[in-house]
């Protein structure tokens, strides 16, 4: 908000104190608006687990209903 409201002051400025009035803009909207980002939850890359092909890897027995990669027997 900040940004937008002193945009012709930083058009007006020369690069440095524009780059100055943007940063200080920038300060003003994240400490008056909170960050822009909330904390992300859930799935994560390194939970992915993908199916492959590995010499002497146990054949995985599953009861009920699950989620495995599983193994290639014959490929």
């Amino acid at each position: 908000m900040a940004t937008i409201l002193l945009a012709n002051a930083i058009a007006a400025a020369n690069p440095f104190w524009g780059a100055v009035i943007s940063m200080a803009a920038g300060f003003v909207d994240q400490r008056l608006f909170g960050p822009k980002a909330p904390n992300a939850t859930g799935s994560r890359m390194s939970d992915l687990s993908i199916q492959c092909s590995t010499y002497g890897v146990a054949i995985n027995k599953v009861y009920g209903t699950t989620r495995i990669a599983g193994n290639v027997i014959w490929g």
